[in-house]
């Protein structure tokens, strides 16, 4: 896989996502679902960033390991680091987007209440994917020999 597209894949994923759910979703998503969706996603996100913060700690411990060294001769290091930084935020954004969808859904016209779901789960799922990158980067660089 080339950079270019290990970097957007998980956007593109999100797109790919929200425009399925605008396209097929026929009827307006009920309130009983957001509000159970929106609950999830709050949960989802705080152990994603739990998660992910723990890879951070872990990559910045091993700095001195071989596999890092490697990174950083290869000019990665700052790359992989952003791959972990992205999602952190992705997943503080979905946690905001559940929230505001939690409260607020009600208050939405009818007219855009499957425009704004299929973004959430654009939002979700660009951060799921990103996410998933980071842990194959990362189980990656760890079976490598040492």
């Amino acid at each position: 896989m080339t950079l270019t597209i290990e970097r957007w894949y998980p956007f593109g994923c999100g797109l790919a996502a929200s425009f399925g759910i605008y396209l097929f979703l026929r009827t307006q998503p009920k309130e009983a679902l957001i509000s159970t969706l929106s609950g999830h996603g709050i949960n989802v996100a705080a152990i994603a960033v739990g998660f992910l913060a723990t890879a951070l700690s872990i990559l910045v411990s091993i700095e001195r390991a071989r596999v890092t060294q490697v990174l950083r001769d290869a000019a990665y290091y700052p790359i992989i680091i952003d791959y972990i930084v992205r999602p952190i935020r992705l997943w503080f954004g979905v946690a905001l987007a559940s929230a505001a969808l939690l409260v607020a859904w009600d208050h939405v016209p009818l007219a855009y209440q499957r425009a704004i779901f299929a973004a959430w789960i654009f939002l979700v799922t660009w951060a799921a994917t990103a996410t998933y990158r980071i842990a194959a980067i990362l189980a990656k660089m760890l079976r490598q020999p040492s």
